[in-house]
């Protein structure tokens, strides 16, 4: 084993070398068999065995480890052997010379020593007679086994050549079939651009003659919209000679009406003159007659306005007088007209604050609550009954906030105050608001 070639000697080649070695224990009459047992790298894996997978993964050839057990009837003692078997040192080519690198493969040698150790103590029955057969037969067994091992590396030698063989014969039937496929996959790819190839020449073709036609029907299309052209152009050229002649007759028509128009003007001028010079004396008596109805009017109004001011300011003043019988009595007489005079004092205030909303119209109406303090402090206002129109609400509640204070109302005794402006409904337009 040690002197095998190291290609001829791998892992798995010397492990089924032991275990046939070790089959040859349990021949003959009273020999006892050793038990050979060969873990593979799966094994190797389950047992856990990272050393032994570390160094064997650095060949193609995967480790093994070959367990030999001999157990004989009365044993006297426990023995374990362990022998190294790399077929082959590969570690360190770096560093080591070239002439010692052929003594790599009998890094097995430990390995060896011990599965003949074991092996050859099982082949004999006593020391003596060991020896006594290695004397005679010595050279015997040496011609023999180096016939044997010769016979083994050449039947190794032919089976590995059977393999190289069958994966040769394996890899050029994968490279005639890629070539078949690579051959099929171009002809259907030449098939589909000569496809691609016809279509672009049809479609081209068609292309060609489409802008054939187009071109016919283009020159076509112009020649008739020419012949339409000179058409319209004679038609126009002939109205427009007519249309001449029609305009100098209307022109001389026009020329002979303009003399006597001009003549019937000049009369209907005068006419319309005096007719006017007529007119506006007479509006101008009428406007004065109007002003002078118009002053007299407003002059009525203001003298009827300002007695029912005086009333009312007489009234005012009889209820705040010292007497607060008296002010009992006018209150009770006279409360209306106190009221609406201090009605319109707060109406002529809201106006002073109020801005038009473009919404509001003459004719719609908002009530307001306000809610004051008797020193006249506009405490709230809300909408009461809503006008409709909710520009004008908010304008009306907005302008009534914003009096702030009617200081005019200190001058009503607490027991009116309460009674009348305490909580004052008031009815607010804009035609009133307007003033």
């Amino acid at each position: 084993w040690v002197n095998s070639p190291p290609g001829d000697l791998r892992p798995a080649e010397f492990a089924d070398a032991v275990v046939d070695a070790a089959a040859g224990t349990g021949k003959g009459r009273g020999r006892t068999k050793v038990k050979a047992v060969v873990h593979d790298e799966k094994r190797l894996a389950e047992l856990g065995c990272g050393g032994i997978l570390g160094v064997g993964a650095g060949s193609d050839a995967p480790p093994r480890l070959v367990e030999l057990t001999y157990s004989p009837r009365r044993p006297v003692a426990h023995v374990a052997l362990v022998g190294k078997g790399i077929t082959f040192d590969s570690g360190g080519l770096t560093i080591k010379p070239a002439q010692g690198m052929s003594d790599m493969k009998s890094d097995m040698a430990g390995a060896a020593a011990v599965v003949q150790a074991t092996l050859v103590q099982l082949k004999s029955k006593s020391s003596a007679q060991v020896q006594t057969e290695q004397k005679l037969a010595g050279e015997a067994k040496k011609t023999a086994a180096k016939q044997y091992e010769q016979e083994q590396l050449e039947q190794r030698r032919q089976q590995q050549e059977a393999q190289r063989e069958a994966a040769a014969a394996k890899a050029a039937q994968q490279q005639k079939e890629a070539q078949q496929q690579a051959a099929e996959q171009k002809k259907a790819d030449d098939a589909r651009k000569a496809q691609q190839a016809e279509a672009a020449a049809k479609a081209a073709e068609a292309k060609a003659e489409a802008e054939k036609q187009s071109e016919a029907a283009k020159a076509a299309a112009e020649a008739k919209q020419a012949a339409e052209q000179k058409k319209q152009a004679d038609i126009a050229k002939k109205k427009a000679d007519e249309a001449a002649k029609q305009k100098a007759a209307e022109e001389a028509a026009k020329k002979a009406a303009a003399e006597a128009a001009k003549q019937k003007s000049a009369e209907e001028a005068k006419q319309k003159a005096a007719a006017e010079a007529a007119k506006k004396e007479a509006a101008a008596e009428a406007a004065k007659k109007k002003a002078a109805d118009d002053a007299k009017k407003k002059a009525a109004q203001a003298a009827a306005r300002k007695a029912a001011e005086d009333k009312k300011a007489q009234a005012l003043a009889e209820l705040l007088s010292d007497d607060t019988q008296r002010q009992q009595a006018l209150a009770e007489e006279q409360g209306d007209e106190v009221a609406s005079s201090f009605d319109d004092l707060i109406v002529r205030l809201v106006s002073e604050q109020w801005t038009r909303p473009q919404s509001a119209r003459n004719g719609m109406s908002v009530e307001v609550q306000i809610n004051m303090l008797p020193d006249g402090t506009i405490t709230s206002a809300t909408v009461t009954r809503s006008s409709g129109n909710k520009e004008f609400d908010n304008s009306a509640v907005s302008a009534v906030r914003n009096v702030g204070r009617i200081r005019e109302l200190q001058q009503l005794d607490r027991k009116t105050f309460d009674q009348l402006y305490r909580q004052r409904r008031m009815i607010f337009k804009p035609e009133d608001l307007s003033l």
